[in-house]
């Protein structure tokens, strides 16, 4: 791009809100343009693009010099180890953190359609599943689950302790949730006919 082309880019970011308007502060802005653009149309799609990000209250002050390689670097490669580095530096800003949004609108999805579950019926319209989730979830309730019936939800969902006692596999599980390890210990060895601890060291 050259200086001339520079200038008007330059002069099609006024419509940012608060461009500078002196000439010092322009001509630093159209410096970096043409270390950017190769061409008239980059710039102007770069002006037209800052235009659209920073309306409204995201002005040119949010926007910047480091603003503007942002937006360049989310449509381009960085072409050499000093634009890398101002790629690192640009990549995130404090207006777009993860990155300047797409150009292209993404497409609409439509939500899938879900019919309602029949009256009565918690959780699924399949008996079987429905049956099994409100076991389990009986089972789990505080105020009605026992060790064994814990032990056997953790025995189905761990194939490898099939052959541990009911009660045994509970009784671990409760403990953990309950982080009352020593009282638990106890009924654990009782209950394998263990002796109890102290007399097993």
């Amino acid at each position: 791009m050259t200086n001339e082309e520079a200038e008007v880019v330059v002069e099609a970011m006024t419509a940012i809100s608060f461009f500078p308007s002196a000439p010092a502060a322009q001509a630093l802005v159209a410096r970096e343009l043409t270390k950017m653009c190769p061409n008239l149309d980059d710039g102007m799609w770069l002006a037209g693009r800052a235009a659209r990000l920073y309306s409204g209250e995201k002005s040119w002050a949010r926007c910047g010099i480091n603003g503007l390689w942002q937006i360049w670097f989310s449509k381009h490669r960085p072409k050499n180890e000093e634009e890398q580095a101002l790629d690192l530096l640009c990549g995130s800003t404090d207006s777009f953190p993860e990155g300047v949004p797409s150009e292209r609108a993404l497409p609409m999805l439509e939500s899938p359609h879900f019919k309602a579950l029949p009256r009565g019926i918690p959780v699924s319209s399949d008996p079987a599943l429905d049956n099994l989730v409100t076991e389990i979830a009986a089972a789990l309730a505080p105020e009605t689950r026992t060790a064994e019936d814990v032990g056997k939800l953790a025995k189905a969902a761990h194939p490898e302790l099939a052959a541990l006692d009911d009660k045994y596999v509970g009784l671990k599980v409760l403990a953990k949730e309950k982080r009352d390890e020593k009282r638990v210990d106890a009924e654990l060895r009782a209950i394998c006919h263990m002796p109890p601890a102290e007399a097993s060291k």
